[in-house]
């Protein structure tokens, strides 16, 4: 057999450096190297000369070039790429990636997505169902338990938020993931990410709906569903910022929203204009941040600083409402719930508050944001351990106070029985 005639079998993701090494060393096989070269490329969907002229197109001063170009989904469609994405690396010089929009992997090519889905893979997110409306489902999946599918979810996301930093630390955080239900199962259409250690210092990390479910109202369903889950928590807090454009519009169309609709129950429920409504009340019934919620009213107009200031020199405001314009806002929403647009219903999600701590995940070091999280689980109940160290009691200490218990009696008895047995089995190895 010539050297013309050898066939060598090829992998996805060849380097091509090492086929130069193996087959350019002679000229003999120059030709061999060449036509080995053309088939990894067709094997990777890209040419090495493709590749540059996309560097040299997409990159600007220090940008790097957005790879891949696009994904194309199980359920259809195929999006166009805005930003680059860390894809590992034998999908990274794709110019599509092909995604299973069902479990969130990633594949290569049609075919191996196709195969992927006649074999039978997930039909959904890998986490719990917390909230259920027509063919709106949402889960809660866990980033310590669910890291590969969070991940991947990450990575997806890259590719339509600029400013999306975390990827590969999944675990102190916890995802809420948006389906849409079809025959098939529940097609992934957006997330947003909280901190899954209490207590949460906003309401969500980072939010992204597809570009191919946006305008459809999913984008105001899950900051919805934040504030909502907030609210059972007691806290008045808002989302991390800075926020993108996208985030601060959506954001601060549901904040007016959520303003008027409350007003506007009021009002209807009092029979009267209501008169006197503080700030400080809309906060706490809405959930939005005091902060936000002066911040909407300042731009809406409805602060009135006439009066002249106080004896401290300070205005106090007074809110004149233009209640034309509450039931306006209102009114719109409610055509938008007649045409058929998706709209958040707080009775149908099924979630309780969860006061997780690192610990029940075996990260006893870590540092969460805000107070220190054994200070709040110890808050009612001093006796517990607390992760910032131990608790100062009145008159007898912890250990003292605790050495009668049976909890701790049972300890001792258990600690003398397993000593007895480590004893008993030294004594028969020397016999």
């Amino acid at each position: 057999m010539s050297d013309s005639d050898t066939e060598f079998p090829l992998q996805e993701g060849t380097d091509f450096l090492d086929l130069e090494r193996m087959l350019g060393a002679a000229p003999r096989r120059q030709k061999n190297f060449e036509d080995v070269m053309k088939a990894v490329s067709q094997i990777n969907d890209i040419s090495p000369e493709a590749l540059t002229k996309l560097e040299q197109t997409a990159k600007k001063e220090d940008e790097m070039a957005v790879l891949p170009e696009a994904i194309q989904l199980a359920s259809g469609p195929r999006i166009q790429s805005v930003y680059g994405s860390p894809f590992p690396s034998h999908l990274f010089k794709l110019k599509t990636v092909f995604v299973c929009d069902y479990c969130m992997q990633f594949f290569d090519g049609q075919h191996s997505l196709s195969r992927h889905r006649t074999k039978g893979c997930l039909k959904g997110p890998p986490g719990v169902e917390i909230y259920r409306k027509e063919h709106i489902s949402i889960f809660q999946v866990n980033g310590h338990l669910e890291k590969n599918y969070c991940h991947n979810v990450c990575l997806v996301s890259r590719l339509f938020l600029n400013s999306k930093t975390i990827i590969h630390q999944t675990e102190h955080f916890m995802f809420y993931v948006l389906t849409v239900c079809d025959e098939h199962g529940y097609k992934f259409a957006g997330y947003f990410s909280k901190e899954m250690y209490w207590p949460h210092s906003f309401t969500m990390l980072c939010l992204m709906v597809l570009p191919s479910y946006r305008s459809q109202g999913l984008g105001r369903i899950l900051i919805a569903l934040s504030y909502a889950m907030a609210r059972r928590e007691g806290k008045l807090n808002g989302p991390e910022t800075p926020l993108s454009a996208d985030g601060k519009f959506a954001h601060e169309q549901y904040w007016m929203w959520a303003i008027c609709n409350y007003l506007n129950e009021k009002s209807v429920f009092e029979k009267v204009h209501t008169h006197g409504i503080s700030l400080a009340e809309i906060s706490k019934a809405t959930g939005i941040n005091c902060h936000d919620v002066l911040r909407m009213v300042g731009e809406a107009g409805w602060l009135d600083l006439s009066d002249p200031p106080n004896e401290k020199g300070v205005h106090i405001p007074k809110l004149n409402f233009n209640w034309d314009f509450i039931s306006e806002t209102v009114n719109k929403e409610h055509l938008k719930c007649r045409t058929g647009k998706p709209q958040f219903d707080e009775s149908c999600l099924h979630w309780q508050v969860q006061k997780i701590t690192p610990e029940m995940n075996g990260f006893d070091n870590y540092e969460g944001k805000g107070q220190d999280i054994g200070d709040i689980e110890t808050e009612h109940d001093p006796s517990v351990p607390s992760a910032s160290g131990p608790v100062e009691l009145q008159g007898k200490t912890k250990e003292d106070k605790a050495e009668d218990s049976p909890r701790a009696i049972a300890k001792k008895f258990v600690k003398v029985v397993k000593k007895n047995k480590k004893k008993s089995k030294t004594s028969k190895r020397h016999m």
